[in-house]
C-alpha cells in the first residue's frame, strides 16, 4: 500500500508541475497580426515594417518600422497576452550635428510641453547624443512615462520614448 500511495503522489505532483509550466511554453494569446495592427496605430502612415520578433522571456511582440524616406525609425512593443501597448520609441535618423547650444533649456522645455499635452517635466539634462548637443527631458503624463531628446541647436525633438503604465 505504501508503494502504491507513493506512485499516486508522484503522478499527482508530476501533473501539477507539468501544468504549472504550460504558460512558459504557450503560444501568445495575441496573434502577430493583431499585435501588428495595434502597433501600426502608433507609427506614421505608410511606414514599412522592417523587423518583427516574439520575445519569449517577456511574452511581448516587438516591431521595427521605417518611414518611406528612411529618416524616422519606430520601435513598438505590444504585450502578447493582453494586447496592451507597452512602449513606443521614435528616432530621427538624420539630424545636424551641434557643437554648441543655441536653444535655451527653457525653450526646450516649452517645445516638449507643447508637443506632449499634459506632460509634467521631471528632469532636464544636457548631453551629447550621437555627436550632437541635446537636452534629454524626462516627463510623465497620466498614461505614460517618457523621455524626449531636443536638438540643442534647432530646438526640434529628434527622438522620444514612451513607456505605458
Amino acid at each position: 500500500m505504501n508503494r502504491c500511495l507513493r506512485r499516486v503522489l508522484f503522478c499527482i505532483l508530476s501533473l501539477i508541475l507539468f501544468l504549472g509550466c504550460i504558460p512558459v511554453f504557450a503560444a501568445p494569446v495575441v496573434s502577430k497580426r493583431e499585435a501588428l495592427k495595434i502597433a501600426r496605430r502608433y507609427v506614421l502612415s505608410g511606414s514599412k515594417l522592417t523587423e518583427s520578433e516574439w520575445e519569449k522571456d517577456s511574452s511581448n511582440w516587438e516591431f521595427d518600422f521605417l518611414t518611406k524616406n528612411r529618416k524616422v525609425k519606430y520601435e513598438v512593443a505590444v504585450d502578447g497576452t493582453s494586447g496592451k501597448l507597452l512602449e513606443v520609441e521614435k528616432e530621427c535618423r538624420c539630424f545636424p550635428r551641434a557643437c554648441r547650444y543655441s536653444v535655451s533649456k527653457k525653450a526646450a522645455k516649452k517645445k516638449v510641453l507643447k508637443t506632449f499635452k499634459s506632460a509634467a517635466i521631471v528632469k532636464i539634462t544636457k548631453k551629447t547624443w550621437k555627436g550632437a548637443k541635446v537636452y534629454k527631458i524626462t516627463f510623465t503624463t497620466p498614461t505614460y512615462r517618457a523621455t524626449a531628446v531636443v536638438h540643442g541647436r534647432s530646438g526640434k525633438i529628434i527622438a522620444w520614448e514612451k513607456k505605458f503604465r
